[in-house]
């Protein structure tokens, strides 16, 4: 009697989740940023046997075609959004002093490169330095920017500037993994998202470069794989706040005294 031949196992389809349940959610599905009824959002409160925690901190990490993605999701986040927010992008230290310059005047918040000694601050974006990489030293957000050699070729490295966040900041991060060549930030992803932080890739469609956010799927370490217009939305969600659709758009914040003004909608 002739064996029966294996049946080939079913392709994963784009609703199974992402990685596995480790803390009995049902993951959110991949594509666009569900509505906050779906009883998969927000998963804030639903990791670690539903214990409240409160986010405190943004991530990013990106490489090509980064600039533009950064100013539609910065662009796109609420007025008064208030967690500091930090930035990896793969340039050379002349361009990161630039692409501050141009955050800063086409975004509501106050765009920085970073030093060593900054503290995070409520409505300040930080970008590493070209050439250096930025670390976390502290829960009271104290930066550090160093000279340590290279990961995945860069520096500075996304991978660098999670996992310190990973030790200071824990779950209560939100990281962003956007369009980029390589898998830089894919293992820091993944650290993160075991410690319970809420993990946000870009999507394939509108990537630039599938890469980097690619690789952050590929070791299941993304919460939700999102198209880079959705992207506010869902980190607003996260941070309980809802957001106010300014994705694409450009602001002219007023000056104060102290600095900038958040543009009102």
């Amino acid at each position: 009697m002739r064996t029966p031949a294996p049946v080939p196992p079913t392709p994963r389809s784009p609703s199974t989740p992402l990685r596995p349940t480790t803390f009995g959610v049902t993951p959110p599905r991949i594509s666009g940023t569900p509505p906050a009824t779906d009883p998969a959002r927000p998963r804030t409160l639903r990791k670690f046997g539903g214990q409240p925690f409160k986010r405190e901190l943004l991530l990013i990490g990106a490489s090509t075609g980064g600039p533009d993605a950064l100013g539609m999701v910065l662009s796109g986040l609420p007025s008064g959004f208030a967690p500091p927010i930090l930035i990896t992008q793969h340039m050379p230290r002349t361009f990161t002093e630039l692409l501050a310059a141009t955050l800063d005047r086409s975004t509501p918040f106050t765009v920085r490169e970073a030093k060593t000694g900054d503290v995070a601050t409520s409505g300040c974006v930080y970008i590493a330095p070209g050439g250096s990489h930025m670390v976390l030293q502290d829960r009271l957000g104290t930066i550090a920017v160093t000279d340590d050699p290279p990961e995945n070729n860069c520096r500075p490295s996304v991978d660098v500037m999670f996992r310190s966040a990973a030790e200071t900041y824990g779950r209560t991060c939100v990281a962003v993994v956007l369009t980029g060549m390589g898998a830089d930030g894919a293992i820091g992803a993944a650290v993160l998202a075991e410690l319970g932080a809420h993990v946000i890739a870009q999507d394939r469609d509108t990537s630039v470069v599938w890469g980097m956010p690619g690789a952050v799927v590929q070791r299941d370490a993304a919460d939700e794989v999102v198209p880079l217009k959705e992207i506010a939305a869902a980190i607003s969600l996260q941070f309980g706040r809802p957001a106010l659709g300014r994705a694409g758009a450009t602001s002219t914040p007023s000056s104060t005294a102290s600095g900038k003004s958040p543009s009102s909608v």
